[in-house]
């Protein structure tokens, strides 16, 4: 069971899902763990009107609206391969409800998926090689210019990460770049984008 908390409904989103899965290993190298079900989404939206006051001044209104209820399928893969022992091939899928975390939230249905390549070079040095890819369908339909647009959104990026391991213990080092690529159905450019990020930093434990 997932809650959501987003300060764009009226009280928390929730998501009740049951799954059912399996391991299977075909090979000594190769393993794969699934499972499917099935999720139900509940979630009281905010809802803002407008009138005007005995000034004729436009005043605006924000109150719980009608519950919404969704449901779906659910899935979850996660399936791996080994070529030695340093190097691995990773394959993760899922998907499931969530909200958009921001100030004008709407409830959307997420698929997304990882590939990536990981290698330990070294015993201190390891590498992860990568794309990450999501699409986003929105339950609520946006409003332009007076015509509804059911949107969806797709999301592909890819990545570099590394982490060291200094002959000290207690210091390690770890950086990431990555390139992402955003697209929408939606007649706006506004909602396209590309970045590109890099982080670079390190950790002390005691």
């Amino acid at each position: 069971m997932g809650i959501d908390d987003d300060e764009g409904f009226a009280d928390n989103a929730e998501s009740t899902y049951f799954l059912i899965g399996a391991r299977y290993e075909p090979t000594m190298k190769t393993r794969i763990n699934a499972s499917i079900g099935y999720e139900f989404d509940t979630v009281t939206p905010l809802e803002t009107t407008f009138s005007l006051d005995e000034n004729r001044e436009v005043v605006s209104e924000t109150a719980p609206g009608e519950e919404v209820e969704n449901d779906g399928l659910k899935f979850s893969i996660n399936a791996s391969y080994n070529f030695d022992a340093k190097t691995m091939i990773v394959l993760t899928a899922r998907n499931g409800y969530s909200s958009q975390g921001t100030e004008n939230s709407r409830r959307k249905r997420e698929t997304a998926g990882v590939l990536s390549l990981r290698h330990r070079t070294t015993d201190q040095f390891s590498q992860r090689v990568g794309v990450n890819w999501r699409q986003d369908d929105f339950l609520d339909g946006v409003l332009i210019d007076e015509v509804e647009f059911d949107e969806e959104r797709e999301t592909i990026s890819y990545f570099y990460s590394f982490s060291y391991l200094t002959p000290r213990p207690w210091l390690s080092f770890f950086g990431r770049i990555s390139f992402e690529d955003g697209t929408s159905n939606l007649p706006d450019s506004g909602n396209e984008y590309d970045q590109t990020r890099a982080t670079l930093g390190a950790r002390l434990s005691y």
